[in-house]
């Protein structure tokens, strides 16, 4: 699905003033078997002629097996058009900054 306007698009998403309730927003993926594949992840692109990805956060499955629950975030930025991993969070919830 794409959503597309001219102009400075929005997404929101919101609970009415008095509901009491979280809003929130999933993205899911379905992969099992393998702890070097994203699973989900948001991609920030900057769409122009010459349209490339600026940065991006995934979500992975340190395990490789979906039913141990775990999972870390990769935060990736872009030099000369390629991404490259900037920082970690593992599924203990130690961060890992410009690190192999």
């Amino acid at each position: 699905m794409t959503i597309s306007k001219d102009g400075d698009p929005t997404l929101t998403v919101q609970t009415s003033d008095l509901s009491g309730e979280d809003a929130l927003i999933k993205i899911r993926g379905a992969r099992t078997n393998c702890n070097t594949c994203d699973i989900a992840m948001l991609q920030f692109d900057n769409k122009t002629n010459a349209a490339y990805t600026m940065a991006q956060i995934s979500a992975m499955d340190p395990s490789a097996s979906h039913t141990q629950g775990k999972g870390k975030l990769v935060f990736r930025t872009a030099t000369g058009g390629t991404l490259s991993d900037q920082m970690v969070i593992d599924e203990d919830g130690l961060v890992g900054i410009g690190t192999d």
